[in-house]
């Protein structure tokens, strides 16, 4: 040891606590044990009793990385859809029947409101002829009889209306009913009952576009709401994209997308008392159906 090394660890003695020192003792000689260990235990950690469990041996061609250009993958293999259904209707048949009840339910016209569901049909008359039943997006439909103006910019709206909760409008406006006519297609026995629910999700965007033109009424007044609805309609279309009915439906939306991602990019903040804030990007998928 140098003279140096002396007088550099005198400085130390004299000029940091001595706690602290203590504290970087042990902190290395934590480490040079760690790597001694790791050294004398190399050969036994290759044993194959050591070795990980099955679920988490991932195959060499599977670790890839997936380059972002050209067509990406799927999250759901369309392939594996016979499979898969015929495994949750075996194993949890309970939970299937309550996925199909909630999607008919969605499919009629209501929709789980805080935790409660409400009838939420734009015309009360309307009962289950069409694809899916018609919602009424500009309604707050807890009860208020509130009605939002789907003529007035999302941005212009007032969100503080006496006796009334905006958040209750956004519940519909969040298409979360998507889900379910996703999993419901994906359980559905037959090619017909699968295109029904295929029909009823693109029949529920279709309905949305027309009823709220892009950053028109409240389903446009936050962009945190847009986004989640994007999040919704994007990751639930990977349950019908292989349906005909589906690609029927896009191949007559393409190249109409221009300009649909401004409402989640809108200012939350800087004199504006909207609840909530930050714009998200909008998936392409969302954003060619005009639902953000």
């Amino acid at each position: 040891m140098s003279g140096i090394d002396l007088g550099y660890y005198a400085y130390l003695a004299s000029a940091v606590p001595t706690r602290e020192l203590a504290r970087a003792v042990a902190a290395r000689a934590r480490r040079a044990l760690r790597g001694g260990i790791r050294q004398v235990l190399g050969p036994v950690a290759s044993h194959p009793a050591l070795r990980p469990p099955f679920f988490m041996q991932v195959p060499a061609e599977q670790r890839r990385r997936h380059e972002l250009r050209g067509k990406r993958p799927s999250i759901l293999d369309p392939s594996m859809r016979e499979v898969t259904a015929r495994m949750l209707r075996e194993r949890f048949p309970e939970a299937c029947k309550f996925v199909l009840h909630e999607a008919e339910a969605c499919r009629r016209g209501e929709v789980p409101i805080f935790g409660k569901w409400k009838d939420c049909r734009k015309h009360a008359l309307h009962t289950v002829g069409a694809d899916a039943i018609p919602l009424d997006y500009s309604l707050d439909p807890i009860g208020h009889g509130v009605r939002y103006d789907p003529r007035i910019p999302g941005m212009r709206i007032d969100h503080f209306v006496d006796g009334a909760d905006v958040k209750a409008a956004w519940e519909i406006g969040r298409l979360q009913q998507l889900w379910r006519f996703g999993q419901a297609r994906w359980l559905s026995g037959t090619a017909t009952e699968r295109s029904t629910w295929a029909r009823a999700y693109m029949a529920t965007v279709r309905q949305f576009r027309a009823d709220c033109p892009v950053g028109m009424g409240v389903q446009w007044s936050c962009a945190m709401e847009v986004s989640s609805r994007a999040f919704h309609a994007a990751l639930a279309f990977v349950y019908v994209q292989d349906d005909p009915a589906a690609r029927r439906a896009l191949r007559l939306r393409r190249g109409a997308h221009r300009g649909h991602r401004r409402g989640a990019h809108q200012p939350l903040r800087g004199g504006s008392r909207r609840p909530g804030g930050g714009g998200l990007a909008v998936p392409g998928a969302a954003s060619r159906a005009g639902v953000a």
